[in-house]
């Protein structure tokens, strides 16, 4: 099984199934969430990385990065 973009999330998903092979994720410049959004991701080896294990999907964000791209309607 793989899953087509959002990696922040797909990646817990595809590490809870036995055939979860791959996760997409695109140039910083057409989707930059994954690669600004969480600040403790870890970094890419040979296409492969550590999930988070803390609470939730363990990720911390970057609340300066949301503040900036933030609309309030």
């Amino acid at each position: 099984m793989g899953h087509h973009e959002e990696p922040q999330v797909s990646t817990h998903l595809l590490a809870g199934v036995p055939h979860g092979t791959q996760a997409e994720c695109f140039h910083p410049d057409r989707d930059p969430f994954w690669w600004t959004l969480v600040t403790n991701r870890s970094p890419l080896q040979d296409g492969q990385f550590k999930l988070p294990e803390g609470p939730g999907l363990g990720w911390e964000l970057d609340w300066d990065y949301i503040e900036r791209h933030r609309l309030d309607a």
